[in-house]
């Protein structure tokens, strides 16, 4: 399975537990397990969230993901690996990229 692989970041809400106010960042890789997210919000590694974000016509809300890993940059931005961590929603992706690939 390709990834998805865009010369655009694709805008995401990131959701983040106990009613903290919620964050953005930008997608630059989707793929099934997990996602490269930018962000000007601080995640700590290890951190869930809910992330929400469109692919093609498909809208994707409340993807469950735990941050795998994060760097900050000299800009401030933090550059983070997400993994999505629930497998239902991990198969509806990879359905999705599947038929973004076909098109």
């Amino acid at each position: 399975m390709p990834d998805f692989n865009s010369k655009d970041y694709i805008p995401a809400a990131i959701r983040l537990p106990h009613d903290a106010p919620p964050a953005w960042g930008r997608l630059s890789r989707v793929d099934p397990a997990g996602c490269a997210l930018v962000s000007r919000f601080e995640l700590k590694e290890g951190s869930g969230a809910a992330l929400a974000f469109e692919l093609g016509d498909e809208t994707f809300s409340d993807i469950m993901s735990r941050v795998r890993s994060r760097r900050r940059d000299a800009e401030g931005y933090f550059a983070y690996e997400i993994s999505f961590t629930d497998e239902l929603q991990r198969n509806n992706l990879q359905l999705a990229l599947a038929r973004l690939a076909a098109r």
